[in-house]
C-alpha cells in the first residue's frame, strides 16, 4: 500500500492525518477508525533480519552459546489470541479495505474452540502448516506445503473447511510468545521460551490433540541446517536467547539461515517500472531466462531488479524498454526456492557474468520437477 493511497484513504475517511507520517502511521489511524469493542488487539509481528548481512559475525554466531537455532517452517504466520470466549488468529498482513490485521478465526475452529483454562491474554506467535502439499484445488493440485497453506489460511471460511475435511487439517506451530495475561511480554527470548515449555506441559495432550506443536530448537546450528536442507526444507531461524520481542522491528537478534539457488541466466527481456516510484518511463526488472535441459527451450525463471536509477536510466530506451545490447547478456541470480511455474522466489541479481553467453545457461529441471510434484506436467514433444 502506497503512501499516496493511504492518504487518499485517510481523507475519504474524514481523518487528519499529517502528510508527513509514514506508511505504518497511517496504517494505524486507519485500523483505529475500524477499531471496535471486538478487534483484536493490533500487534506488528517482529520480523527477522537476514545471516548473510551479518557476514562478519557469522562465526561467532554459529560458536557461540547463547545462539539456537529452529526449523524455518515453509507456512503462513499467524498470531494465536487466547480469550475468555475462545482462540482467535490474525495474521501478518493488513487489510487493504481496514488496515486491521486480517482475522482466519473461522478457518480454523477446533483451535477457536479449544480450551486453555489460565491462559487468558496470552497471545502466541507461530506457523500454520499443512502437512500435504500437494491438496486437489479443483482446478489443479497445489505443489508444495507453502501454497497449500496459504490455501487454506486464505480461503473464505467455507471454502477452507471443505478442503481440509477431504485432504486434511494444518498444524500450528508456535515458537514465540507475545504477551502475557493481555500485557506484552518484556522478557528475554529465554524467558519467552522456558514460559512457553511450562504451557506446552501443562496443556500438552490438549494442544497435542489438536495439531497445535512447540517448535525444537538446536544449539547445532550448523547441523541443523545441514539436516533440513538435505531434507528438503527452507532453512533455519537462528535466535539470540537474550533478544527481546519488538513488535513491527526487523533485528539482528532473530536471523534466518534460508536455502538458496544460484544460477546463470541471461536476460530476455524487460518489465516496465509502475507508476508513482520514482522510475516512471524506465526499466523497472530484468527478465531472465535459462535453458532447459531436456528441451533446450528457454524458461523464464525470474524478473530481478537491476539496481540504482542511474543504472536504470542507462539501461532503459525511450518509453521504458530495455536497451537492445542488454538482451542476451548473462548474469548470475539467486533466490530461494523453485515455484511450480518453475520460477524463483525473492530472484534477485548478483551480478553480470561476461564470461558466459546463453547457451552455457542450463538447468536440469527434472529433479525440480519431481521435488515439485509436476513430472506429470512436462511436455516433452
Amino acid at each position: 500500500m502506497t503512501k499516496t493511497r493511504l492518504l487518499k484513504m485517510c481523507d475519504a475517511l474524514g481523518i487528519g492525518a499529517d502528510p508527513k507520517s509514514g506508511c505504518d502511521g497511517l496504517s494505524d489511524l486507519i485500523a483505529a477508525h475500524y477499531t471496535t469493542g471486538d478487534t483484536l488487539p493490533q500487534i506488528e509481528p517482529m520480523l527477522a533480519a537476514s545471516l548473510a548481512d551479518e557476514a562478519s559475525n557469522r562465526l561467532r554466531i554459529m560458536r557461540g552459546v547463547h545462539w539456537v537455532a529452529e526449523e524455518k517452517l515453509d507456512g503462513v504466520r499467524q498470531k494465536m489470541h487466547v480469550t475468555s470466549t475462545g482462540n482467535r488468529f490474525d495474521g501478518r498482513r493488513r487489510s487493504d479495505a481496514t488496515r486491521l490485521y486480517t482475522e482466519r478465526t473461522d478457518n480454523y475452529p477446533y483451535w477457536r474452540d479449544l480450551k486453555l483454562p489460565g491462559l487468558e491474554g496470552t497471545v502466541l506467535d507461530g506457523e500454520v502448516r499443512m502437512v500435504n502439499g500437494h491438496i486437489d484445488m479443483g482446478s489443479g493440485r497445489t505443489a508444495g506445503t507453502l501454497p497449500a497453506t496459504v490455501a487454506i489460511v486464505t480461503s473464505a471460511p467455507e471454502k477452507s473447511l471443505e478442503i481440509q475435511r477431504r485432504e486434511g487439517r494444518p498444524e500450528y506451530h508456535v515458537f514465540d510468545l507475545i504477551r502475557v495475561d493481555g500485557r506484552p511480554c518484556a522478557w528475554t527470548f529465554a524467558a519467552r521460551r522456558a514460559h512457553l515449555e511450562g504451557i506446552f506441559a501443562r496443556h500438552g495432550e490438549a494442544l497435542a490433540r489438536a495439531g497445535i506443536k512447540f517448535v525444537p530448537q538446536s544449539r547445532d546450528k550448523e547441523g541443523l541446517y545441514a539436516d533440513i536442507v538435505r531434507a528438503g526444507g527452507e532453512g533455519v531461524m537462528l535466535k539470540l536467547l537474550s533478544g527481546l520481542y519488538e513488535p513491527g522491528k526487523r533485528v539482528k537478534t532473530l536471523l534466518k539461515w534460508k536455502r538458496v539457488e544460484t544460477l546463470d541466466a541471461y536476460i530476455t527481456g524487460s518489465v516496465p517500472a509502475e507508476d508513482g516510484n520514482g522510475w516512471a518511463g524506465l526499466v523497472g526488472a530484468f527478465e531472465v531466462s535459462v535453458l532447459d535441459k531436456v528441451t533446450a527451450r528457454p524458461v523464464v525463471v525470474g524478473a530481478v531488479q537491476p539496481g540504482t536509477l542511474e543504472f536504470r536510466k542507462a539501461i532503459s530506451a525511450p518509453g521504458g524498454t530495455l536497451r537492445p545490447e542488454y538482451l542476451n547478456r548473462a548474469v548470475e541470480v539467486r533466490g530461494q526456492a523453485w515455484t511450480k511455474n518453475l520460477r524463483l522466489s525473492h530472484c534477485v541479481l548478483l551480478r553480470f557474468r561476461p564470461d558466459k553467453d546463453p547457451a552455457e545457461c542450463v538447468v536440469d529441471f527434472a529433479p525440480v520437477r519431481r521435488r515439485l510434484g509436476t513430472e506429470d506436467r512436462h511436455d516433452r514433444s
